[in-house]
């Protein structure tokens, strides 16, 4: 497999996996926006639901994350072929 291709694997699954933390991160986003009281404090139905939010709000993050290391592997192969 060449160079140029590998880079361009590499450089497509980052941009997808940047895409899918954002989508988690941005639908946790929309669950609090919905879900925030008069106080401004977000409500869940109990403590479960609320650290199963934030794992995943976490895990949104380290996905985006690295879907940018993808990319930054990607463009580097690309450079130094």
């Amino acid at each position: 497999m060449e160079i140029v291709t590998l880079s361009i694997i590499f450089i497509v699954i980052g941009v997808f996996l940047f895409y899918l933390g954002y989508k988690i991160v941005d639908n946790k986003r929309q669950y609090e926006f919905k879900n925030r009281n008069s106080n401004g404090v977000v409500q869940f139905k109990n403590y479960g639901d609320s650290q199963y939010h934030n794992f995943m709000k976490g895990l949104g993050v380290l996905v985006g994350m690295g879907g940018i290391i993808f990319i930054a592997i990607g463009v580097g192969l690309f450079v130094i072929r």
